[in-house]
């Protein structure tokens, strides 16, 4: 259902959009490779509508590619899910969301800092689905991280785990 507001545009009253890569967003890329590089205070938000969408990767989401960061600082990036009266919006990785749907890519971390990311559920009257990962949030993705660091992210005070970083095999 959709209703039009007075600026002209359409809105989703019952199911709203989501909110990716607030920094940088890329699916089914083949490979990328960040060096020596800053990725800082961007912001996903998912859409408000009766179910409130979910939000994932602050400052960077990926999906079926293969990345490689190399001293790479992710620090102050924010992930919150949509408003929503019958179901608040979920959200995942505050700095980084890597997921693989399908494929073979993967995912090497190296002498990274991700820090003081943060993840919160939408607001509303509704339930809250699910919340992980304040620093990073891998899925269904092999990671190999070595040498870095995961400092002050933060989570929802209704979310019970993965402060530094989640990863799920689906």
């Amino acid at each position: 259902q959709l209703l039009e507001a007075s600026d002209g545009w359409l809105y989703g009253t019952t199911y709203a959009g989501g909110g990716y890569g607030g920094g940088i967003e890329l699916e089914a890329d083949s490979y990328l490779r960040i060096s020596d590089s800053v990725i800082q205070s961007n912001h996903a938000t998912g859409g408000n509508a009766q179910n409130g969408a979910m939000a994932g990767g602050g400052g960077f989401l990926w999906d079926r590619t293969t990345v490689i960061l190399d001293r790479v600082r992710v620090i102050g990036n924010a992930v919150k899910g949509g408003t929503g009266t019958l179901q608040r919006g979920s959200a995942v990785g505050g700095g980084v969301h890597g997921m693989r749907t399908a494929g073979e890519a993967t995912i090497t971390v190296l002498n990274t800092l991700i820090a003081n990311n943060s993840i919160e559920f939408g607001d509303g009257t509704g339930s809250a689905i699910f919340g992980a990962g304040g620093g990073m949030y891998i899925q269904g993705y092999p990671a190999e991280i070595r040498h870095s660091t995961f400092s002050g992210n933060t989570l929802d005070s209704e979310m019970l785990y993965g402060v530094a970083i989640t990863i799920s095999s689906a």
